[in-house]
């Protein structure tokens, strides 16, 4: 696949449209693009129509391929303003050239411009300068580096250290300036070094405070959630209300001794015949009446003397379940509430 370049390549085709030329052979006394190339080979062409007053022509790179095709892969320029041309029917000659847009020619004063740059393959020798450098004489220069040239040591020092004392910090006390002294040779070591601190103290305008100088006097607000936790309680006592937002120290209250207070545990029965006391629920004291329990003394059975009692006032919670039956009374645990 290379880019071909021979002298006196002809031949003749008759292909139309912009696709792949079909060559039709050698032109008398020329030779055939096949010659030379192999598929997938380069070349630049030019084709023109033969037949007087077709103003049809095409100059290009172009690719051969096997069965002596030529593939057009970049048109440099043509009759169609450098598009590819959509030849008409008739014979057209096509030729190996040398385009003026790839041709390297010398210029008056003898000099040559490369604009996509040169690549060589080989040696280049060269007298002179190339871009003001003498190429022969660096070269000779280059021989005498080692092999290893990478193997570089870099020379030992042991240079200096910088020893900043901040013992003068205290309190508010920071830093407010460093200054450093770095010397060095002429290698760029270092070869002496110090520093010396300044300090200052801080002020509530470095915090960004502007409000009053005695940046303490701070003032508690009052009222209800904001009141402190009551001084002098003692060992047993506990937070109590005593006003609104406002706690106190109180003793732990002593429960009722008084029977039927509120507060107070009864054992009683609900006097509503068949009456049902479901936990939890409420009862009114005008149907709650004191009870007790007993034991039969032969038997050993016990009974509960639903009979009698003291009717209670107040409003009362159950505290079990009980039920009653068609002459008796449901009996369970009271605890008196108002």
């Amino acid at each position: 696949m290379a880019l071909i370049i021979k002298d006196r390549v002809k031949e003749g085709t008759v292909t139309t449209g912009t696709g792949a030329f079909t060559l039709g052979g050698a032109a008398s006394t020329f030779e055939a693009f096949n010659t030379y190339m192999s598929n997938g080979d380069t070349a630049y062409y030019a084709v023109v129509h033969t037949a007087s007053g077709v103003d049809e022509w095409e100059v290009g790179l172009g690719t051969w391929n096997t069965g002596n095709t030529l593939t057009r892969t970049t048109i440099l320029s043509s009759s169609n303003s450098g598009n590819a041309v959509s030849f008409s029917s008739g014979t057209k000659d096509i030729f190996m050239t040398y385009p003026a847009d790839r041709a390297v020619i010398e210029e008056p004063d003898r000099s040559v411009s490369f604009p996509a740059g040169i690549s060589v393959t080989g040696n280049v020798a060269a007298s002179g300068t190339i871009d003001g450098r003498d190429v022969a004489a660096d070269g000779t220069k280059l021989d005498g580096i080692a092999t290893s040239a990478n193997n570089y040591s870099h020379p030992t020092f042991n240079g200096d250290d910088i020893d900043i004392l901040i013992s003068t910090l205290s309190g508010a006390s920071v830093i407010s300036a460093l200054d450093f002294n770095v010397s060095t040779d002429t290698n760029g070591h270092v070869t002496d070094a110090n520093g010396t601190v300044s300090t200052r103290n801080l002020t509530l305008g470095d915090l960004g405070y502007t409000g009053a100088t005695n940046a303490n006097n701070y003032s508690h607000p009052t009222g209800n959630g904001n009141n402190h936790v009551p001084s002098n309680g003692s060992s047993g006592q506990f937070l109590g209300y005593s006003s609104a937002g406002t706690a106190a120290w109180v003793a732990s209250p002593t429960p009722s001794t008084t029977a039927g207070a509120v507060g107070t545990y009864l054992w009683a029965y609900y006097k509503v015949v068949g009456g049902y006391t479901s936990f939890g629920s409420t009862y009114a004291g005008s149907s709650i009446y004191s009870t007790g329990t007993g034991t039969y003394p032969y038997s050993g059975q016990a009974y509960g003397d639903n009979r009698g009692g003291s009717q209670q006032s107040g409003t009362w919670r159950s505290m079990g379940d009980g039920s009653g039956g068609a002459s008796r009374y449901g009996t369970t645990l009271f605890c008196r509430i108002s």
